[in-house]
């Protein structure tokens, strides 16, 4: 467990997330409801969305990112509206392997 003013170093916790994704669970709650940072989150480890702010958990980008990272997990923690928008993005997913493609 990080003290306060490390929970809120973007440096420090996108380094704790890159390691294990569930670290942003000790993240301050202004970095979890941050629409940037939590860009950067989720495409270096898609577990972090798990954490993110619950608007951003609906917001399409924010899913998207984390779905070029691990589509395949992704739709179990997503509203029903937004998992079937993953199932008709996982056709441009190789087979639901792979990376997004453009």
């Amino acid at each position: 467990y990080a003290a306060g003013s490390l929970r809120e170093d973007r440096e420090v916790v996108l380094a704790a997330v890159a390691q294990n994704g569930y670290a942003l669970e000790y993240a301050a709650t202004s970095l979890r409801e941050d629409r940037e940072f939590m860009l950067a989150a989720v495409a270096q480890n898609f577990y972090a969305l798990k954490y993110a702010a619950g608007s951003l958990r609906e917001d399409r980008e924010v899913v998207l990112a984390a779905v070029a990272r691990r589509w395949h997990r992704t739709g179990t923690r997503l509203s029903t509206p937004l998992r079937h928008f993953v199932k008709t993005v996982s056709g441009a997913c190789g087979g639901g392997r792979g990376r997004v493609r453009a």
